[in-house]
């Protein structure tokens, strides 16, 4: 039975740093260190053919399952797909964000193969809960081969706390719910409420750049006019939050202005193979590239295989797939995309080449000693957000383009 494992994960440089500090010590002075929970997991990382427990026995657990599908579909009519052709389901919130580690997938795994255990010694068999267990496993697969792509990088992952924006939205998400009495002092109202019911959520936006006395002391500072600490911090926050959303490094890309149509040129090789790949003909799949990304009446992508190349496409044998940051990208396929997934991805990764980054959050959440992902996406569907079928680039990136690119 063939098997596929879908990921989508953006560009991670595996950048794993040690000490040597301790060089200089004769053997017998040197100082052992006890590894961090960061080094462990890295240190079973030895090569990529190497896989974690949790990722293996949940693919063990799958292929029992896709298995047990086909026995249901052929002695009891109950026909359901199989775990490996399903869509991907990794949507997240800031509030509602995955947890990824060792322990957490590995119980996740146990519970449903309890689950799974349980319903097939049953007489009656509700399709239902079938397909209940299906997506559930679906999920779980997710989560799996993300974990398996990043557990060898957690030493940068540790460091991307810092891109960490739940406090922002948090607050954000408070605002907008909060009934003013006026819309000309609806912040004022929002952040007296604040200073007087919710105290700590006032000081988390300072507490995310400075330590909590430093904090208490500045809030205390501006008890008679909070509304300023309020709008400081938030400030700062916002333009954190705001990067995920523009325009970042910018590439040397042919624009024709000689109509009202501009029409953006990506110059891309092997452009045959990635066509093969995504199982549709070359018009088809430069027409979905171009409504994704173009303004009708205003913009047009084209994709073209000639020299000099703004992109070099590699693909490789990998979970991972993303673009480089160099002037003349290089983007890495994953071997193991084709179709629709294949074609998500392609056209996720065309918007790193026009310039633009991830708007999503991961990192390795050194006090919970778990793989944190969350979305941004507060309208939904963004693309750049969260790869899926149905996802679309807003407009406002596409003005960007034309803006930048353009003009």
């Amino acid at each position: 039975m063939k098997k596929n494992y879908y990921l989508i994960v953006p560009l991670i440089l595996f950048s794993l740093f040690s000490c040597g500090g301790d060089d200089f010590l004769s053997p017998s002075k040197k100082k052992t260190k006890k590894p961090t929970s960061i080094q462990l997991i890295e240190n079973g990382c030895a090569s990529d053919d190497t896989s974690s427990k949790a990722t293996l026995s949940t693919r063990e657990l799958i292929e029992r399952f896709d298995a047990h599908t086909k026995v249901l579909a052929e002695t009891q009519s109950i026909f359901v797909d199989s775990v490996s052709s399903q869509r991907d389901e990794f949507k997240s919130t800031p509030f509602r964000p995955h947890f990824m580690s060792e322990e957490r997938i590995e119980s996740r795994k146990k519970s449903l193969e309890q689950k799974f255990n349980d319903y097939i010694t049953k007489e009656n068999k509700n399709k239902s809960q079938w397909l209940e267990l299906s997506r559930d496993l679906k999920r779980l697969q997710g989560l799996a081969l993300r974990w398996e792509a990043q557990r060898c990088s957690l030493s940068q992952m540790k460091r991307d706390q810092t891109k960490d924006v739940r406090v922002y939205v948090s607050v954000l998400e408070k605002k907008d719910l909060f009934k003013c009495s006026s819309d000309k002092s609806c912040d004022e109202e929002f952040v007296a409420d604040l200073f007087r019911n919710d105290l700590e959520t006032l000081l988390s936006l300072c507490t995310y750049y400075k330590n909590r006395a430093f904090c208490i002391n500045e809030i205390n500072r501006h008890k008679g006019r909070p509304l300023r600490f309020y709008q400081a911090y938030m400030n700062k926050h916002k333009e954190r939050y705001d990067r995920f959303f523009n325009l970042g490094q910018r590439r040397s890309l042919t624009c024709d202005k000689g109509s009202a149509e501009k029409v953006l040129k990506i110059k891309i090789s092997n452009l045959d193979t990635v066509v093969s790949k995504s199982f549709v003909s070359k018009q088809a799949l430069l027409k979905k590239v171009n409504d994704v990304w173009g303004l009708p009446g205003r913009l047009r992508v084209e994709l073209v295989d000639q020299g000099p190349y703004n992109v070099i496409t590699d693909f490789r044998n990998s979970h991972l797939s993303f673009v480089n940051h160099e002037e003349v990208a290089t983007m890495v396929l994953s071997n193991s995309l084709v179709g629709n997934q294949f074609i998500n991805v392609f056209i996720h990764e065309i918007g790193h080449v026009l310039g633009f980054l991830d708007c999503y959050i991961e990192f390795f959440d050194t006090d919970r000693k778990e793989l944190v992902y969350y979305s941004l996406d507060r309208a939904g569907q963004n693309l750049m957000c969260e790869i899926s079928n149905d996802g679309v680039i807003p407009v406002s990136y596409k003005e960007l383009l034309l803006a930048n690119y353009c003009f």
